[in-house]
Formats: C-alpha cells, structure tokens, sequence
C-alpha cells in the first residue's frame, strides 16, 4: 500500500498571509486602546482622534491632533491629569510594555483566527 502526500504551498501561503492580516490589525487597534490608557485628555479629541485617523490595516496607530507630537514626546509636560490621571509622555510604548502580555495573546488569537 502507498500513499501519495500533497502540498498545496498556495493555500498554505494565503493561510498565512489572511493571519498575518488579521494580527497586524487586532494588535494596531490593542495599541490604540492601552495607549489611550496613557494619553492625555482634555477635551477627549485626543484620544476620539487614534479612532478615526488610524489605519489599522495597514498597521498604524495615529493620534492625529496638532499638539499630539508635543504631548507625545513630552515637549509639553504641562498637560492636565484631572481627567485622565495615567497621563503622560509616550502614550503608545507605555501603554505597550504594561498590556504587553495582553497584546501577545491579542495577537496569537487573531493570527489563529486568521488561519482559518
């Protein structure tokens, strides 16, 4: 008795490509959520603005304010903690390194999903 095995690396090879699509968006967006964990709220335009302005499909995270660069590299550390007293400089990293077990697992589950 033989038995003949096949590999359809096409189908493996799109697999692939549909999780790694999937995790690249899920983890964008588990970026925006915990970075806004950290970011600085005023008026929450901020924060609402990584919601519209970001790509999650293509992998990027934008907080799209005039003053976001300045409060994000700390430039203007004078911004308020009333509302939000987690608040500081590097929103992005910070809320990364503290959720980053999250975001691992965030990103085996979609990368799985993905996978079919």
């Amino acid at each position: 008795m033989s038995v003949e095995v096949t590999t359809d690396l096409s189908a493996i090879l799109k697999r692939v490509k549909k999780g790694k699509q999937m995790l690249k968006e899920q983890v964008t967006e588990a970026v925006i959520v915990y970075g806004n964990v950290y970011c600085p709220e005023d008026t929450g335009d901020l924060q609402r603005s990584a919601t519209s302005a970001s790509r999650p499909k293509d992998g990027e995270a934008i907080w799209d304010k005039e003053y976001a660069a300045e409060n994000y590299y700390g430039v203007n550390r004078n911004f308020s903690k009333d509302r939000n007293p987690n608040a500081q400089a590097m929103w992005a990293e910070v809320g990364v390194a503290n959720h980053k077990e999250d975001i691992d697992a965030t990103a085996q589950k979609a990368f799985e999903r993905g996978m079919g």
